[in-house]
């Protein structure tokens, strides 16, 4: 998913969201897994008290590399907000040709 907050297609707000819906699916001991701007130690918390068995990190870990430790250190935690500079990724070890990757193919998420 894009965003774990998404309500299905023409719910009203307030409706469950499509992560919800999926929890509710007998599982039969299947794990499952969620995805979706998940940017802070609060979002990662909310969908594991919702049922997720693990969160998966993505623009979140591109932003922060030590992400996951800060989260479980600090319930507060949140990264940084996009757009990010690319001298920003480069401090987060990422290499030039990712750089360059990210920054071409989601300008919106790089300044400059």
């Amino acid at each position: 998913m894009w965003d774990v907050a998404k309500l299905p297609a023409n719910a009203p707000e307030g409706s469950r969201t499509l992560v919800e819906h999926f929890l509710d699916l007998p599982r039969h001991g299947t794990v499952l897994g969620v995805a979706g701007r998940i940017a802070s130690a609060a979002a990662v918390q909310r969908v594991l008290d919702q049922g997720a068995d693990l969160d998966y990190i993505g623009k979140a870990a591109i932003a922060d590399h030590a992400f996951s430790r800060r989260a479980i250190a600090d319930p507060g935690y949140r990264v940084p907000s996009f757009p990010v500079t690319r001298d920003h990724l480069r401090s987060e070890k990422l290499a030039e040709l990712f750089v360059t990757y990210f920054a071409t193919n989601w300008p919106q998420l790089v300044e400059g």
